[in-house]
């Protein structure tokens, strides 16, 4: 006998908290505290647990993947008891969100509360409404059409950050929620779709400029080849790409007459100089690269140091000693796999990575399994693009979503006709 999270008003909260995720903190009552998401945040994990608990069809896969979650927010909870910071605090709490998407997101998938394409559509057109309000916002900074939501961000006139606090933010978020629609639009068969959303996110990542970002989105297509085990156009895709980029550097090496130092940027010269400085990227006088990059060396030359956290926002402590200028790296180390290292300590990470790893053997598996190897690939390179996605939980849904739905007889069976 099926249980009442199979019904479709249960799956019509699981979409209404997918929805919040997307628009996290820009969607609330009163004040962002009490956004939407964090308000259907205790009913979600209620029907979660309570599925596990009342479920006669149990499955151990799951289990083990929802107790090494469980594990990291426990673990996070006797941190923070050392560590009782308000930033502290709020990154445990946001750490609920993770067994909240863990748990909507199988229910959805393994009830088969909605079938395949209604699952697709509602995320496609999701993704577009993100993709949409946040060009729609870039331009109400322009003073061209009214404004949507107030942001906080320095400069906003020259960043696009849609919902978030961060370009970089938003370019990872869609370049994760394209690889999973890309490859459910390719599985029913949808050739218009994957036209959109090539397009689309296209031109947000090329307006948030996100470097690494917009190199990740066009490899995915030679990775998706490879997927699809059409070796013949990949060799010949390959070489096309070789030419036009060496075309490309030879364009980047002769562009400093149109870089512009210090005064107001428009969002067009700051794209010119993030393009430049993928030319500069170990240049030591590119600041922006070179302190990232020296920071990453400095943590891994110190992790004797990093072996006990040193708790949120207390970052500086760690690099005490360093010497170049940590006054940015201090606030957020750039990378969720440092962040969660200092702020939590080894414990943190060693289950994240025991948990993804876990996931990526069972789903070797199945038909469709190679994919979700590849997004979790993108997933670990990814989350160090952002200055910090640890109150960022939307980008942990389409790792999930394809998980669940590449370890699913129901949707393996379709990829295979």
């Amino acid at each position: 006998m099926r249980i009442f999270t199979s019904n479709k008003a249960t799956g019509l909260l699981f979409l209404a908290y997918f929805f919040a995720l997307v628009f996290g903190n820009k969607l609330y009552i009163v004040t962002p505290a009490f956004s939407f998401m964090n308000i259907l945040l205790p009913f979600i994990i209620l029907l979660g647990m309570t599925y596990l608990f009342c479920s006669p069809y149990f499955q151990a896969h799951f289990f083990f993947v929802f107790i090494l979650l469980s594990l990291y927010v426990l673990y996070a909870m006797l941190i923070t008891f050392f560590f009782r910071g308000e930033e502290q605090l709020k990154d445990l709490f946001y750490s609920f969100h993770l067994v909240g998407v863990l748990l909507s997101t199988y229910l959805l998938i393994k009830n088969k509360i909605f079938t395949q394409q209604k699952v697709f559509l509602f995320f496609f057109w999701l993704y577009q409404s993100l993709i949409f309000l946040s060009l729609f916002q870039a331009l109400s900074t322009l003073g061209v059409v009214p404004q949507i939501w107030s942001s906080d961000i320095e400069n906003v006139k020259v960043l696009m950050a849609g919902p978030y606090a961060n370009p970089n933010n938003l370019a990872v978020i869609c370049l994760m929620f394209f690889m999973y629609l890309f490859w459910v639009a390719d599985i029913l068969n949808k050739p218009f779709y994957k036209k959109v959303l090539f397009v689309s996110t296209l031109v947000i990542l090329l307006v948030t400029l996100s470097r690494l970002a917009l190199v990740l989105f066009f490899l995915f297509f030679f990775f998706f080849l490879l997927y699809q085990k059409k070796y013949k156009i990949f060799i010949v895709l390959s070489l096309s790409l070789l030419v036009t980029l060496s075309s490309f550097f030879t364009i980047l090496m002769n562009m400093d007459m149109v870089k512009q130092e210090g005064g107001d940027m428009t969002i067009v010269t700051r794209n010119v100089n993030r393009l430049i400085a993928i030319r500069d990227l170990f240049d030591s006088e590119n600041s922006s690269s070179d302190v990232r990059m020296t920071s990453y060396l400095y943590f891994f030359e110190n992790l004797d140091k990093a072996s006990l956290p040193v708790g949120t926002g207390n970052y500086s402590d760690f690099y005490n000693q360093a010497t170049f200028d940590t006054s940015l790296i201090s606030l957020n180390p750039h990378s969720f796999w440092v962040e969660v290292t200092l702020a939590y300590g080894f414990v943190a990470v060693f289950i994240l990575l025991l948990m993804l790893l876990y996931m990526a053997c069972r789903a070797f598996f199945y038909v469709g399994g190679s994919f979700f190897l590849l997004v979790v690939f993108y997933f670990a390179l990814i989350v160090n693009i952002p200055s910090s996605i640890l109150r960022t939980p939307v980008i942990w849904l389409p790792l999930f979503l394809v998980y669940f739905q590449s370890t699913t007889p129901y949707y393996v069976k379709k990829i295979t006709t």
